[in-house]
């Protein structure tokens, strides 16, 4: 399974703030939301209704009294996941519909707000190769897949117990390399994206 896409909305000093997402839902599938770690506090209401369609409409509140500190606050996560097909560059774009943007300070004086649409890049899932040399298996993945684990399970699939590969990579040529001994009982190997 391909890893989830997560982004971040950060904003300054506010208590009221409502937007729409929009992103390609021929490239992603909505799979949630929730409060970042600086809107614990507030209440959110999110519109799912047109997700399927590639928006989203948000309303997040905070109790009365209380506002965001100062600086850049994260108040929303969303998560996306990629189709299969999914590589490169997606806009992540703020909408009007189906709820209007709007930023309030504590008085629900509208606040002038400048928005940023975003890009959500999809790296191509790496492939794994296995060469066997003599006594020995050589496992080969690209090098710009470094944050994901070698992985290796002896049991059936699909339900495996998967376990880290021992060893550390050697980088040559642009690919990593991890060589293991060959053994004679059936194991499976995989890359894993935590």
């Amino acid at each position: 399974m391909r890893p989830t896409t997560r982004f971040r909305i950060t904003i300054l000093t506010v208590p009221l703030l409502m937007f729409s997402l929009s992103f390609d839902p021929s490239q992603f599938t909505y799979v949630g939301t929730s409060l970042g770690s600086d809107a614990q506090k507030a209440a959110l209401d999110l519109n799912t209704i047109q997700a399927s369609s590639g928006r989203l409409a948000c309303v997040l509140a905070l109790p009365t009294g209380a506002s965001f500190a100062s600086g850049k606050n994260e108040v929303l996560k969303v998560i996306l996941q990629p189709v299969s097909s999914a590589v490169g560059s997606y806009p992540i774009s703020f909408l009007d519909q189906p709820v209007q943007r709007e930023i309030s300070d504590p008085t629900a004086e509208v606040l002038e707000t400048t928005y940023a649409n975003g890009t959500v890049i999809v790296n191509p899932v790496p492939a794994l190769s296995i060469f066997r040399a003599g006594k020995d298996l050589t496992l080969v993945w690209p090098e710009s897949a470094a944050s994901f684990n070698l992985q290796e399970t002896a049991g059936g699939l699909p339900a495996a117990t998967w376990s880290n590969v021992a060893g550390i990579p050697i980088v040559t040529n642009g690919e990593n390399r991890v060589t293991v001994p060959a053994k004679t009982a059936t194991r499976f190997f995989r890359l894993y994206h935590p």
